[in-house]
């Protein structure tokens, strides 16, 4: 099982992000508010982590949060594969102070949870 977490999963072009913000649907949980859209055709899931700065100034600390919730996802992505085609997530980190890793893992697993 490969353990990369390549371009290909991530999600960068304008169009779909500017999609993903108009007609996804979201919800809240613990640290994180999740949008989320179901895209057509054939695919891995895509993610987005957003750490808004007006919350974290440094880049450090903001750039700290992204590669904690990227890893989480990594390691605890679905490996399943769906018939509803893709997912488009986008992860905005709500909270003011930096959470451990083991937090921030546990509340991933719970969304993926839910999502899938």
């Amino acid at each position: 099982m490969p353990q990369k977490f390549g371009k290909e999963e991530r999600l960068c072009s304008f169009n779909e992000i500017n999609n993903l913000i108009k007609t996804g649907e979201s919800f809240f949980t613990g640290s994180f508010r999740v949008v989320y859209l179901r895209s057509e055709g054939e695919g891995k899931d895509k993610i987005l982590v957003s750490v808004p700065k007006r919350n974290f100034k440094r880049a450090v600390d903001r750039n700290l949060l992204k590669r904690r919730i990227r890893e989480a996802y990594r390691k605890n992505r679905p490996e399943a594969a769906r018939h509803s085609g893709p997912l488009h997530i986008m992860f905005f980190y709500t909270r003011k102070e930096i959470l451990n890793y083991d937090s921030i893992e546990q509340q991933m697993v719970h969304i993926l949870q839910k999502l899938h």
